[in-house]
């Protein structure tokens, strides 16, 4: 059976990005502004009404959201990504956030049995789109070596390694 993968935030970035885990994989997504969703729906992804949906449905979900502010409140606000997530499922921040945001997430994360990974991208939207991203990921190894075969650029020059964990 694959692996289900849920995304959170396709707009500008996010879009492409979903739109490469599509071709491999099943895939929920979610976005406050549901046409940004319409591509997806129409290449085979599933609608969510909600980031709550997108976790509860997915096994790994990717986030691909605009700043920390918006970051913090999908993952930590009550009902948020952490609360809902089943123990053992991978959350995948691909966001550019301050400092602080994976370390106010990683521990309640860890407390519940959710693991997090902190995975900013670099490329910008055409690389996003070609799939050439470097994913620059902090968390443990495990996860990571579960969801890199759901990576964005997994096929390509994606760079996914240890680095310093979440909570440097």
């Amino acid at each position: 059976m694959a692996v289900t993968v849920g995304f959170i935030g396709v707009g500008n970035m996010g879009n492409p990005m979903a739109a490469n885990v599509l071709k491999a994989f099943p895939m929920t997504v979610f976005d406050m502004n549901p046409k940004a969703m319409e591509n997806l729906i129409q290449g085979g992804a599933k609608r969510a009404g909600s980031p709550r949906e997108v976790v509860e449905s997915s096994e790994i979900v990717f986030t691909s959201l605009p700043a920390s502010p918006d970051v913090e409140a999908v993952y930590l606000e009550a009902g948020g990504l952490v609360d809902r997530a089943k123990p053992g499922t991978i959350l995948i921040d691909l966001s550019s956030v301050l400092p602080s945001t994976p370390k106010k997430i990683e521990p309640r994360a860890k407390a519940r049995g959710v693991h997090f990974l902190e995975a900013p991208v670099s490329g910008g939207v055409s690389g996003a789109r070609a799939a050439t991203l470097a994913i620059m990921v902090g968390g443990e190894a495990e996860p990571l070596q579960r969801a890199r075969s759901c990576a964005p650029s997994a096929r390509t020059s994606s760079t996914w390694g240890r680095s310093a964990p979440a909570t440097r």
